[in-house]
């Protein structure tokens, strides 16, 4: 599902903006799992470490993503500014 909808984004630079939503909304459900679920993580790890975690892969993402996607992304900045 996510190759398809990175793969749209080619044609509709305008999903770039729903990736990044999904992300956001994934991150946070992330962390009120293991808020919940997994309390005595949060004793041993910090939750800033989980949150930069997800941040770096994201962005190793992102570089794997655009370096293919070179379009979508130049698309995108023309049709925001």
């Amino acid at each position: 599902m996510a190759a398809g909808l990175l793969g749209a984004s080619d044609r509709e630079p305008r999903l770039l903006f729903v990736v990044f939503m999904l992300f956001c909304c994934f991150e946070v459900l992330a962390l009120a799992l293991i808020a919940v679920l997994a309390e005595w993580l949060f004793e041993m790890v910090p939750w800033w470490t989980v949150v930069a975690g997800n941040v770096f892969a994201t962005l190793s993402m992102l570089r794997f993503f655009l370096g293919r996607h070179r379009m979508a992304l130049h698309e995108f900045l023309n049709e925001a500014g």
